[in-house]
């Protein structure tokens, strides 16, 4: 939920494909914006989940439908911990503090939904 809404948050974005199935799911967000020599460039995330394995897995595409990077979740529950890490285009593993506060945003919004009356 809170990796689709901050896609919501991207203006003329487009959702697309979500569904859930047997705790498996994930949908599509297509996003354009103008690029410097005034074109238009496609950035596509598509995100997958598995409620089983605790897995979720977010990969970007750029307008040539290359895949620029593809970001990694997965909650280990016991003890309960969340690893993250990114794959870049070039195939390096990448993990570390600017990625790791992201992260802990994400997973602070989840335990003040899940405390809330509101939810």
């Amino acid at each position: 939920t809170i990796q689709r809404e901050k896609f919501e948050k991207i203006p003329d974005v487009k959702i697309e494909g979500e569904g859930e199935v047997e705790g498996k799911g994930g949908f599509t967000a297509v996003a354009t914006a103008p690029a410097a020599d005034g074109s238009v460039k496609k950035m596509t995330h598509t995100v997958k989940y598995s409620l089983e394995s605790g897995e979720v897995s977010v990969e970007m595409k750029d307008s040539e439908d290359n895949i620029a990077s593809t970001t990694y979740f997965l909650l280990h529950p016991k003890p309960i911990q969340l690893e993250a890490w990114t794959i870049t285009r070039t195939g390096e593993r990448v993990a570390g503090e600017s990625s790791a506060r992201m992260v802990q945003m994400d997973v602070n919004e989840t335990i003040e939904r899940m405390s809330s009356w509101f939810g």
